[in-house]
């Protein structure tokens, strides 16, 4: 039976969003794009964008004798962090809300499986949330995004 396409949906994802920050430089230089959250690995990494936190549900597609097909209905989330030193949290919010327009356009402009994964139906994102941090060194402001996506596992 197929497994769950999970990891090749975040990493078609993550490739996607490295390259559309690439072709928005310089405005977005220096924005770290993920598959996991890297943790303080590197300071100097104020603007991170990673997947995270995913959620499945698989039912059957048929009730019919032997194997049958599988919908994989999946949420996962993608994560903006903006750790700005000596900024304010509107200035934060300005930018992880920037960062996170080129996020919320790309999985628009992939909606229909442009992503190019077998069993890949359609993929959306339906909401976020929004939170920030004010620190004795700045500010943080971190986006989540809520990602969707159906397929046909065989």
């Amino acid at each position: 039976m197929a497994r769950s396409i999970l990891p090749e949906v975040r990493k078609a994802v993550v490739a996607g969003l490295l390259d559309e920050f690439a072709d928005q430089a310089p405005t977005f230089n220096g924005v770290s794009v993920t598959y996991a959250w890297e943790g303080g690995k590197d300071d100097a990494r104020r603007e991170q964008v990673f997947t995270n936190n995913a959620r499945a549900t698989h039912q059957s597609a048929a009730m019919r004798p032997g194997r049958n097909h599988r919908d994989e209905r999946m949420s996962f989330d993608i994560v903006v962090l903006v750790l700005a030193p000596s900024k304010k949290p509107e200035d934060t919010d300005d930018r992880a809300f920037a960062i996170g327009q080129v996020v919320e356009e790309f999985i628009a402009d992939h909606a229909s499986n442009e992503l190019d994964i077998d069993g890949l139906n359609w993929i959306e994102m339906s909401g976020f949330s929004a939170q920030n941090l004010v620190l004795p060194e700045g500010s943080v402001s971190e986006l989540i995004y809520t990602v969707n996506y159906q397929a046909r596992l065989t």
